[in-house]
């Protein structure tokens, strides 16, 4: 809540609160990380079990209806991460053996995202584990097997292979103000590795470094499959982040499974930090006191459609007069102005008046 004063007849402003608002720094880090599909999951068990992928902008995110808890061979709760910046590329490798150059499936500007490995000698036997939406919504469907997870109506299977031990995906974000790296890969057996790097590749910024990004430490009981989310603030002219993925934590002799990458983001510079306040404000005394109104006209830092409450009084023990108790949120701007009436008289001579601002239900 912001709020302004006025001392004496309020003609006479002594403060305001106004607008402060910075630019983030460069940044890198894991904002999550899960289990999205285990074979021992005790009502889907099997090779094949599915997660879901959707790079559709009605309804972009992952969803897991087939885990387990770490640890554990006990069904983990369904859940959907959505994807909150718009889906700039996306790759799953798969379909052709010992040729992590396959493609599975692919879109938006593709050619961002590209993998490389050591690992000369895997396969995609049983391999069909992401079920990704493209062009179709998936509806109810992200977050649930649905009425047949066997064949639930996704655009595209994943692709994806074993025995494979691990990759390097580079990822350009060159011209991305900030966004995610959304990694998909898998394990048998084995406790995998996710370690990544952003970038400036003209070496006029530090590296920022992510020892490890499979913060749920969980060992692959048979195969399991994750998700981990590297989010990045690009200020600094970042243009790189590279991510390697070892199966078996070590090297690439492990016997795991992958891969799968999708870049969010938004162009430009990244997203600056509103704060609510009150940014400006004008009073206009009335022409004649005791008949006409004065009138105080506020602007404030908003979200379309939100509703605020506009509230006054003279001495801070309470806020008992109310201007408005629903100005909703100008719904093509970041900002709302209101102007309100009311009588001076209301304010004893040599007093204050104050006003704030405050969310409403």
């Amino acid at each position: 809540m912001k709020f302004i004063r006025f001392i004496g007849a309020p003609a006479r402003i002594l403060s305001f609160t106004a607008l402060a608002a910075t630019a983030q720094a460069a940044s890198f880090e894991v904002a999550f990380q899960a289990t999205i599909a285990s074979e021992q999951h005790p009502t889907y068990a099997g090779e094949a079990r599915y997660y879901h992928v959707s790079v559709n902008p009605s309804n972009p995110g992952v969803g897991s209806y087939a885990a387990t808890i770490v640890g554990t061979n006990n069904p983990a709760p369904t859940f959907v991460r959505n994807f909150t910046e718009p889906v700039v590329s996306y790759k799953f490798i798969g379909g052709t053996n010992n040729d992590i150059s396959g493609v599975a499936a692919s879109g938006g500007d593709a050619n961002l995202i590209t993998y490389a490995t050591s690992d000369d000698v895997f396969d995609g036997f049983g391999q069909q584990q992401a079920k990704i939406w493209t062009t179709t919504d998936p509806g109810a469907d992200l977050a649930t097997a649905g009425a047949d997870p066997y064949s639930a109506a996704a655009d595209s299977n994943g692709g994806g292979y074993r025995s494979f031990g691990g990759a390097i995906g580079t990822v350009d974000i060159t011209g991305l103000g900030a966004g995610s790296v959304w990694v998909f890969y898998g394990a048998f057996n084995a406790t995998p590795t996710v370690s990544a790097v952003m970038r400036d590749t003209d070496g006029l910024a530090p590296d920022i470094t992510i020892t490890n990004a499979h913060l749920n430490g969980d060992a692959a009981n048979r195969t399991e499959y994750y998700v981990a989310e590297l989010k990045f603030v690009n200020d600094a002219g970042y243009d790189k982040i590279e991510y390697t993925h070892l199966a078996n934590g070590v090297d690439y002799a492990g016997n795991g499974r992958g891969l799968g990458t999708v870049l969010t983001g938004f162009t430009g510079p990244p997203p600056i930090a509103v704060p609510f306040a009150i940014t400006a404000f004008e009073f206009t005394p009335s022409a004649d006191p005791g008949m006409v109104p004065s009138m105080v006209t506020l602007t404030w830092t908003s979200k379309p459609g939100a509703n605020y409450a506009v509230r006054y009084t003279t001495d801070l023990t309470g806020w008992p007069g109310e201007f408005d108790d629903s100005a909703t949120g100008d719904p093509d701007s970041e900002t709302t102005t209101r102007s309100y009436s009311f009588d001076a008289a209301i304010v004893a001579p040599g007093g204050n008046f104050y006003i704030r601002v405050e969310n409403a239900p």
